[in-house]
This record gives C-alpha cells, structure tokens and sequence, in this order.
C-alpha cells in the first residue's frame, strides 16, 4: 500500500510540472505583443509604459529565463501582482476562493444526492418506468447547457414564482439562510449534468456487479435483497463510481466559470472571466495553476480511495 502511495505521489510530479508550463504560456497565447495589449488605449504610444510593462512581465530576458523566474517566485508563494487592481495574485484569488469551494461542494452533494439514488433504483429495477425516467433524465442533463439552464431557472424560480433571489452573494457565516437561498439555484444548474453522469455510471456499475457469482451466492443463503444490495453490491459498484466523482470534482472549478457568471456570484470562476476580459494575465496565470492543482488533488484523493476500496490495488 505505502508503494502504491508513493508511486502515485512521484507521478504527480511531472503532472505538475506540465501544469506550471501550461499556465505560464498563457502569456505566449494573447495576440501579438503581450505588453502592448495591457497598455491603455489612450496610451499606446506610452513608451516608457510600454516598456514598464515588459519588464513586470519578464519580457525582456529569454523566454526560459522567464520560465523559470516564474516557477521560482511560485514556489515562494509569490504569483505576481494583479495589473486591474494591484493587488497581489494570492491574496485576490484567496479572497474569491470561499464562494467556488461552497459552490462546489453544494454542487457534488446534488450530484451524489441526486444521481447515487437515482442509479441505484435504475439498476435494481432495470427497464422499468423508474429505469426508463432515469435514462430519460441522463439525457436530459447531460445535453442541457450549464448557462441555459440557469437562466431558465432564474427566469421560472426568481422571475415567474419569486421563491429565489435571482443572483449575488452573501457570505454564509453572514446569513446562513440568505446564503442557501442564493445558493441554490447555482447548485443544480452546476449539479444537474453531473448528477446524470453519477446516475448512469452507477447503475451499468452496480447491473455489472448485480450479475456477479458471489451476488447469486449471497441471495442463495436466503440473506434479503437489501442486505444484498448494500453490504455485498454497493461497495464493489462504487469503486468506478468514486472515479467519475473525483474527476467530478476537479472539473467542478472548471465549470463554476459559467455559473458564477449567471447568477453574478464573486468566485473564482467570475474572478478568471474578468481577468481574461480585463487582460489581467498575472491574475489569469494564478487562476490557471490553481485549477490545474485541484485537478491533480482531486485524482491523487480518488487513487487514495481506489486503496481503500479495492484490496487488490491495496496488497498489489
């Protein structure tokens, strides 16, 4: 186990290399000139501007030399200075961190809630109506845009009913309830498709196991269906399951760029859009490297779980 552990630990380190060299060539990536796009437009002939700004960016020496500039100051903690508001990189991204992870979480917990029972039911009771409406829903989630949805739901629960406030953000520790309240909505737009994704890997994961020797051995010793189900089936189906809800996971900061956007929620995902709009590429850089390492914590908490799930990977 403690091999497998650290053979997982040092493959991340290469990841995260790639990851450092994709956030940096964001500068590679803007049109022309990258200082030139940062000046502003009643300033583009500003030369010493204009050359200020590529000395903050490290224009002026080699691009490996820029490199790894780079990769030493995040190493100390330092992601550079934000060009909107002079504001240092971490500290902006720290400030905008709590809303994504709430988010997310909330997110995830429509998901399992959601798609876990959903799966389950498909697959104990499989081409029944219940089975049929699941299928049904998986297509509907997985087809249905993050961005349409949100704003058919503001429209109906905020415009039509006015059950929900339509968007913004209040601090949980503030108002625990207004918080939920305007949590909500963001939550299953963000939940839904992958809620359908749960749904379907759940149930072709527990009818594969569903079929198994020791299942048919199991309901032979006269133990109930749900005994079955859940002491002898459900372990065994989740250990596919745990993967897509760890790349779920990952993805999830990802995706909060749409959603926070709709409903005008100050997170990370609102903080990258901004950044990119505003040319901002310290604080796009940040962002980049930090979803990058959620990515990878996500996949390296799932091998964990794979460990304890699955006691071939454990003594292998």
């Amino acid at each position: 186990m403690t091999r497998y552990l650290v053979r997982r630990f040092l493959q991340v380190i290469p990841v995260l290399w790639l990851v450092t060299v994709i956030s940096f060539a964001i500068i590679l990536l803007v049109p022309g000139d990258a200082a030139i796009a940062l000046l502003p437009e009643d300033a583009l002939r500003d030369e010493e501007l204009y050359q200020y700004y590529r000395r903050e960016l490290g224009l002026d020496r080699p691009l490996p030399v820029q490199y790894l500039n780079w990769v030493g100051k995040v190493l100390q903690g330092n992601l550079g200075v934000s060009f909107r508001n002079k504001q240092p990189v971490l500290e902006g991204i720290a400030q905008r961190l709590g809303p994504t992870i709430e988010l997310s979480l909330l997110s995830m917990l429509v998901s399992m809630g959601v798609g876990l029972p959903m799966g389950i039911i498909s697959a104990i009771k499989p081409n029944s109506k219940l089975d049929a409406a699941g299928t049904v829903f998986v297509l509907a989630g997985v087809a249905t845009p993050n961005f349409w949805l949100g704003i058919m739901l503001i429209l109906v629960a905020s415009v039509w009913l006015r059950w929900l406030p339509a968007g913004g953000y209040v601090p949980f520790f503030d108002s625990p309830l207004a918080n939920l309240k305007l949590m909500i909505m963001p939550a299953i737009t963000l939940g839904t498709a992958l809620a359908a994704i749960t749904m379907r890997q759940t149930r072709s994961a527990l009818l594969e196991v569903l079929q198994q020797e020791y299942i048919t051995t199991a309901r032979a010793k006269g133990l109930a269906a749900l005994v079955v189900i859940i002491r002898h089936a459900l372990k065994n189906a989740f250990i596919p399951v745990v993967t897509i809800i760890g790349l779920q996971m990952g993805r999830l900061f990802g995706g909060t760029v749409i959603v926070e956007s709709v409903f005008g929620i100050p997170g990370i995902g609102r903080l990258a859009m901004d950044s990119i709009f505003g040319r901002d590429i310290p604080m796009v850089q940040g962002v980049m490297l930090l979803m990058g390492i959620a990515v990878l914590i996500s996949n390296l908490v799932t091998d964990i779980l794979y460990v304890y799930l699955d006691p071939r990977i454990r003594y292998g």
